[in-house]
């Protein structure tokens, strides 16, 4: 079964760009996993491949993510290509890991 999540680096983030360290340990394993997925996503002729890092029986997913920009909003949706967990990521924009707005 696929997860879904929604992340607001608004509330993930203190204003120097490190991870709240109150959030609880699933949130913060998360948020690490998605700070290098924003800084591939927007960073120009960028092309690491970023491993789903979902666990299955133990056993991490082979998957890949794939993400892009969502124009219309500017979230970034990603999605891995095995077992289909995806999210949304929102309030990326100048932070450390945004490559668009340095």
């Amino acid at each position: 079964m696929s997860r879904s999540s929604i992340s607001n680096l608004k509330i993930l983030l203190d204003e120097h760009g490190a991870i709240l360290p109150n959030l609880p340990k699933q949130v913060k394993t998360l948020t690490q996993h998605i700070l290098p997925l924003i800084a591939n996503v927007t960073n120009a002729g960028a092309t690491d491949i970023i491993p789903c890092w979902k666990k299955i029986n133990r056993k991490r997913c082979p998957g890949k993510i794939a993400a892009g920009i969502e124009l219309s909003n500017m979230d970034i949706l990603w999605q891995c290509l095995v077992c289909g967990d995806h999210g949304s990521i929102s309030n990326w924009q100048k932070t450390i890991w945004d490559g668009l707005h340095r």
